[in-house]
Parts: C-alpha cells; structure tokens; sequence
C-alpha cells in the first residue's frame, strides 16, 4: 500500500489462513496477466540474486515487470470500461516493447548510447509510461514534479543564469542520460528498490502472514496492558515493530489500527484520540531500526555509508520519540483517568508463545539484525531470514507454506510494492536531470543564499519543504528528492552528512501526520470513525517532539551515536527528559491562567534540554523538576484529604454510541480545547493539573489525584 493512497474502510489484518481459499490465478483475462506479472516479479528477484544479469539488463526487467504490473491491474478492474481497458493494454504493450528493448539490446546500448531514431522513440514512450504508472499506482503530485524537471531540462536555458538557468539541452541529450544508461531511470533508485527495498516489503508481507501481527498485539497487551493508558500503549509499541517492516505509515495505521483502535475506544478513549495516537506511532515506526521501512537501505546507498551506520544514528532518536509517545499516552490516560483494561481479558504472556508466531516472528528479525550486524550483505539477509521462518513454520499447519500460500503471498507483495516500485523509473529521470543540468549543487548554493547562510532559518525552511513534498509522496521518495536538493545545502553550512540526511527523513516521515493532509491521521480517522481535523490534531500534538528531535541531533552529533560513550548517553537522557516533559506540557488540561503557567515552565524546560549545552540543561532540569515535585507534593496533599477519586471501571461491551463514543467520553473535554472550560471545586491550584502527569515520573499512587470532573 502506498502512503499517497488510503483505502476508504479498514480491513481487517490478513493472515495466512486468508490465502487457502485463494486462487493462485484469478479468472479474466488481465487478471491472469496481472497475477502472472506479480507472481514473477518477487520470483526474478530472488533469483537475481544467484545469478546476477548485467546492471542495464536486470534493472530493465524489473522496471519493466513493476510498471506493466500496474498497467495490468489497471485493466483488471471491474468496473473499467471496455475503452479503457484497450488503452491500458496498449499501454502495457508500450511498456514491454520501450523496457524490453533496453533489456535485449544493453551491450550495444551500453557500448555507444546514442539517441537514434529508434532509441528516442522508445526512450520517450518509456518516460510517458513512467509517468502515467506512477501518477496511477502512486501519486499525481509525482508525475507532475517529473514533469516540470524535464521541461527545466529542455528550457531551462530561457531562465537567468543566477536563477538556476543552465546552457541548454535536446531531447536526445536528455534521453541518453535518462533512458540509455544506469545515472536515470535505470540508476540508483531503481537499483535500490530492486535489490533492498522489494525483499524487504516480502520479508515484511511473509512476516505479517505467518502470524506476527498476532504475536506483537498479543505480546504488547500482556506486557502493557495493566497499565493505565495500556491499550494505546500497545498501539505505540505494536504500531513501531510493525512499522519499522512495513514501510508504509498508511499501511501500518490500517494493518494495526483495526485492531488498537476499537480497543482503545472501549476503554474510553475519545475516537479522535485513538486515531491520533495510531497514526503518531505508524509514522514513528519508519524511522525505527532494524528495518527503518526500508529507507535504511536507500540512505545508505545515497550518503555512501555502511547500512549499520544508517541505523546506529537512528536508534536514540526513534527510541526518544517512541518514549515520549509513551509519556503522553500515560499523561492522557491518568489526565482523563480512563479505565484500566479489566485483567480477566488479558492475555499471559505466555499465550504469545503458544503456537509458531512467536518464535518465527523473534527468529526472522533476529536472524536478519545477527547477519546485518556480521556486516553480510541486505540482500542476503533478508533472504536468509525469509527461510528460516519459512521453515519453523512447516512444524506447524498454521503456518506452513504450501504452493498456493507461496503463491499468493508472492502475488500480494508484488501488488503492494508496484504503488512504491514505480516510484525507480520516474525517480530516476528526476535524479538523470539533475545530474546533467548539475541543478542539485546549484540549488544547494540558491537555498544557502535565500537563508542568508543562517543555520537555524535553513533548518526551519528544510523541514517545512520536507513536510509539504511528504504531504503526497512516500517517505523515502520524499526522501530521495530532498537528498538531491535540500540536502546538500545543509552540508555547506557544516551539517554532518548523515545528520543532514537524517534531518530531512526524520521531517519527510511527519508529513504523515501533519494537517491539513496527513495520510496517516486520515487513515485513522476512518477507522475510528470521526473527525480528520480533530485526530490529525492530535497525532500533530503526540509527535510533537518529532519536531524538534531533529534540530537536537543536527546541533549534537552524540544524539547520533557520534563521540565518546559519556556523551551519547548524556545526550540521550538530557533530550528524553526533555520531551518527556513537553508530551506532559502538550497533553494536560488547560483550563485556567495557572494551568497555562505550570505548563508553560515545562515546555521551555523541554526546550531548554533539547539545545545541547550543559548550561541549558542544567535550568532545564532544574525547573521541570520543580514543577514535577510542586504537582507530586500536592497529589500526596489531596490524597491525605481524600479528595482522590477512585478510577472508573472499564466500560462494557455496547456502552458507545453511534458515533464510536464509549460513557468514558464523557468525562473532560477533548485534548484540542486547549483553553476549554473545566470547572472545578474552590480547592483549585496552580498545580493542581499537573497531578496525574507528575505522578508518572514520581511513581505516585495511580489512584491518587483523579479528580471529580462532574461534581
């Protein structure tokens, strides 16, 4: 599933007995042709990797197995008219004759890339049908961007020459760089796709279908689940591991969120609240480590760097932004004093392990983080990982892989990769622009001078274009053109490379989030059933910190994973603490000046630990601190008077309404009323909102401090 696409109802979470009903070939005639491209595509990957073709030739086979595959599915619609499917066949047939001459005649091209007659006619039609594949499977904003890059190629001479204008160049220039070589459409992007990213979308699809879902929601509840706030705890956790293989924020909100959601909404969580924090957990897993959605491997091809140094810097930031996530999940479940789930419905840790999925899931990813670490090669590990799950799951009939299975489970990779696969060719005539026109290295220098060579005003202007070119592409397509363009600018005012590269993915994947589109948050809202604005709002509250971890670690290389052992746990601690106490600044009540005031303290105290200098942390410190034991000092107060209320129970089955509302709704008002009206009794203090916040970090009684809202 591609993130610039959202199913319109959730599905619920495929798995592997799903697939023994399923044929292997469906009936109709593009069916067939689609379900023969996709079942073929993951099997010439594979087998490319024991018997490699020559770069030209491999990756014109699968460009142009990917981008027929659309073409196909694209006829196989039922409700496409008979017109309609004629053009998709042509384009098909457009598809196979521009690619497979590529494929069938690399030497000579290779030998003497010349745009004849013959070469510039199929160089053409392969770019249109580039374009019109991704503007179908993956995003028009895409195609139309690939679009105004060729005509900067073609007429660029007509713009002054200190506004990016360059000396000119034909068309057939423009197709000996793009269609007739490895620097365009058959260079680094389709590459990594074709190499990394595509096993590791089978690694995940295998993973999901052999019952991982299963086993992390399972593990997640009985680890998580007596703790307050602990089904939207398992949405954080669960919604990481997945998203971390997935790849696809989109896709992991729909795959884990059909299963969190309606659980946190039984629990008393308001609808827009559990989609808020569903979608903020699938956006995180992208960055999380071993996998990182596969955009591990292309920042590593891109930057030049080992694939462990890839995940070596992400490890503390993915880790600070998931605790943070954890702190205003707690901060809101004790804020709202939602319901504990009730323990008779908990599963033991040990029904995770009662059958195969377990051990599959903890084997596959452990297999594939041990041969990384022994620096074996992506490709190999995965492939490696893939068959021993494979194999543990033949000890059980739940798990066992049949022909059909196989098949099926091949067809349905093929299926979600094609959204991101056409992403290679389209891409690459982006990247094969740049290179000839040298427009990357220019627009770094362009970028650098609009800022006025001001660090800070660049970093904000970066994030800013991240977001909105992530607004309708996927994240590490939005990546890659970030790493042509704003990237380089970073570097020349003295960022870190792989800081600069990780800044730009880091913003690109909030995008996700972010209103007024945020992909993710609009999923969530339609599983949940509510408003896009208020769950969009509210993942933007909970992935705050996502925000701002990124200028910590561009200022502080140790938050990296870069300088000595003394100060990469320093930095570490020092930014946890502080988005600690910005989850519990954002997420309390605010209801009164006071409130507006305690809070206020602890949000420039979470600045003030994100600026790496030990001065700042200090006061940092420092004054959250004071907050924290001012508001931990008055909940022993109240709990001395008994003004504590005791926690609700949980709500029934059937206590919500038609709008999703469970009778827990009713209690406070909703998280986007920032200054919304709350009553409460003469005893009111300055602190007094922060009680069920600092009791999370100060360990105090969970009962304590739960105030009567409805008196």
């Amino acid at each position: 599933m591609s993130d610039a696409t959202v199913p319109e109802n959730a599905q619920t979470p495929p798995t592997i007995d799903d697939l023994d009903d399923a044929p292997i070939i469906r009936t109709g005639f593009w069916a067939r042709v689609g379900d023969v491209i996709a079942i073929a595509l993951p099997a010439y990957v594979v087998l490319n990797f024991y018997y490699p073709l020559p770069p030209l030739q491999e990756r014109g086979i699968f460009a142009m197995l990917v981008v027929g595959l659309v073409f196909a599915r694209s006829a196989a619609k039922d409700d496409r008219l008979p017109w309609l499917k004629a053009i998709d066949g042509l384009l098909l047939a457009a598809t196979v004759a521009s690619f497979g001459y590529v494929v069938f005649n690399y030497g000579a091209i290779a030998a003497a890339p010349t745009a004849d007659s013959t070469n510039r006619v199929l160089g053409l039609i392969a770019i249109a049908v580039s374009i019109e594949a991704t503007r179908r499977a993956l995003s028009g904003s895409l195609a139309v961007i690939v679009l105004v890059v060729l005509a900067y190629g073609l007429f660029g001479d007509l713009l002054p020459r200190d506004f990016a204008g360059h000396g000119g160049y034909s068309v057939d220039r423009i197709i000996v760089t793009t269609f007739l070589g490895t620097e365009g459409m058959f260079g680094i992007v389709t590459y990594t796709l074709f190499k990394f990213i595509f096993l590791f979308v089978l690694f995940g699809q295998l993973l999901q279908r052999l019952g991982a879902l299963d086993f992390v929601m399972t593990f997640s509840r009985a680890m998580l689940g007596r703790v307050r706030g602990g089904p939207a705890m398992v949405s954080v956790v669960s919604s990481g591991m997945m998203g971390s293989i997935s790849g696809s924020a989109v896709a992991n909100t729909m795959v884990t969120g059909s299963v969190t959601i309606p659980l946190m909404k039984r629990l008393g969580f308001k609808p827009h609240v559990a989609g808020g924090m569903e979608a903020a957990a699938s956006a995180g897993g992208q960055f999380l480590p071993p996998v990182m959605g596969a955009a591990a491997f292309l920042m590593a091809v891109v930057v030049g760097v080992p694939y462990l140094e890839v995940v070596r810097a992400a490890v503390i930031p993915a880790l600070v932004y998931f605790i943070a996530m954890l702190v205003a999940v707690y901060t809101y479940a004790r804020r709202d004093n939602i319901a504990k789930e009730d323990p008779a419905t908990l599963p033991k840790m040990r029904d995770a392990f009662r059958d195969l999925s377990g051990v599959i899931f903890f084997l596959g990813l452990g297999t594939l983080i041990y041969l990384l670490v022994q620096r074996n090669s992506a490709t190999f590990s995965a492939l490696a990982a893939m068959a021993i799950m494979i194999v543990v799951g033949m000890f059980s009939a739940k798990s066992r892989l049949n022909v059909r299975r196989a098949a099926v489970v091949m067809r349905d990779t093929s299926d979600s990769f094609a959204a991101i696969g056409v992403a290679g060719p389209s891409v690459g005539v982006i990247v094969g622009v740049f290179l000839l026109t040298g427009i990357a290295t220019r627009f770094a220098s362009l970028i650098v001078g609009f800022t006025g060579e001001n660090l800070p005003l660049l970093l904000i202007f970066t994030m800013i274009v991240s977001i909105l070119l992530g607004v309708g592409l996927p994240t590490t397509v939005a990546y890659l053109i970030l790493a042509l363009t704003a990237a380089p600018a970073l570097v020349l005012l003295g960022v870190d490379v792989l800081a600069a590269h990780m800044f730009i993915f880091f913003a690109g994947m909030m995008a996700m989030i972010t209103p007024p589109v945020g992909l993710a948050s609009f999923a969530a809202a339609t599983i949940a059933k509510t408003s896009f604005w208020k769950t969009g709002i509210m993942a933007f509250l909970i992935g705050l910190p996502a925000y701002l971890v990124p200028y910590a670690f561009v200022y502080d290389q140790a938050l990296l994973g870069d300088g000595t052992p003394s100060e990469i746990v320093v930095a570490a601690i020092s930014t946890t603490i502080g988005v600690s106490f910005m989850a519990i600044a954002v997420i309390g009540r605010f209801s009164s000046w006071e409130t507006y005031i305690g809070r206020g303290v602890l949000f420039i105290s979470a600045l003030l630990l994100i600026v790496p200098t030990t001065t700042t942390d200090v006061i940092g410190v420092l004054a959250g601190s004071t907050v924290c034991v001012l508001g931990l000092m008055w909940a022993r107060r109240r709990a001395a008077l008994g003004l504590g209320a005791p926690a609700p129970e949980p709500p029934g089955p059937g206590t919500g309404d038609a709008d999703g509302r469970t009778a827990a709704d009713g209690q406070t008002g909703e998280v986007g009323e920032l200054g919304g009206d709350h009553h409460h009794g003469e005893d009111h203090h300055v602190v007094e909102d922060l009680v069920e916040s600092t009791e999370a970090t100060a360990g105090a009684d969970p009962g304590v401090g739960a105030e009567d809202r409805h008196r």
